[in-house]
């Protein structure tokens, strides 16, 4: 009795040991992606979708970049308007400022950030431009 007992045990303990080594890691499940947050503006009627993305863990930038602030620097005579602000992977903030004359609307990206990660600007899927966390981006829209 005394030797099954014991086998019973041990089978038992192989058993426990072995299922604990198929416990998944949370962090093992996560992969470095573009993390895509994009405001939705309108430009004298013309829907533009102003994606800013950060290349990282989606952990890792929701910790690291906590705001991406955006400026149009738009011509006067140009009726504009945020439609949407997404904010999945960070804040977002858009600041509207009329300036003199002109056909382009200028797009300005800054982030408040604490980790240094690739970033980039696209303007309705096309890349515009490509920087850090830690800089600046920008680019021009041409409206009618």
């Amino acid at each position: 009795m005394r030797k099954v007992m014991s086998g019973i045990l041990a089978a038992l303990l192989l058993l426990s040991v072995g299922a604990l080594s198929f416990v998944p890691v949370t962090r093992a499940n996560e992969f470095v992606i573009w993390c895509w947050d994009d405001p939705v503006v309108s430009l004298n009627g013309q829907v533009f979708n102003i994606q800013i993305g950060v290349l990282a863990m989606p952990s890792e930038v929701r910790r690291g970049v906590q705001v991406a602030d955006t400026t149009l620097l738009v011509p006067r005579g140009v009726e504009a308007s945020v439609i949407s602000i997404t904010n999945q992977y960070f804040r977002e903030t858009v600041q509207i400022i009329t300036v003199p004359d002109g056909r382009t609307v200028g797009v300005i990206v800054k982030f408040q950030a604490t980790a240094i990660l690739p970033a980039a600007l696209a303007v309705n899927g096309a890349l515009r431009d490509s920087g850090t966390t830690s800089g600046m981006m920008h680019t021009t829209i041409t409206v009618r």
